[in-house]
């Protein structure tokens, strides 16, 4: 969704992920008046900041690299 919506590669710097993030919180709201799950896949997601964004946008739920899940888990629960 990020590479077409943004029309950018998929390497990103650190205000690429800024292009996407109204459209992702807009995702998540309507989502979560709908009684849906919203969950965020892939590489972006093992970035802290990316991840820090996209929780702040009301995204719960994340599926990552597992060997990242144990650094990601402890970061997450001092994310303000």
């Amino acid at each position: 969704l990020s590479a077409y919506y943004s029309s950018h590669s998929r390497i990103w710097d650190e205000k690429g992920i800024d292009y996407i993030l109204p459209l992702v919180k807009n995702i998540a709201k309507a989502c979560k008046k709908a009684g849906k799950e919203c969950c965020v896949c892939g590489e972006i997601v093992n970035d802290e900041h990316c991840l820090k964004k996209f929780i702040h946008c009301g995204i719960e739920q994340f599926s990552i690299s597992a060997f990242r899940i144990p650094h990601l888990k402890a970061y997450i629960r001092h994310v303000e």
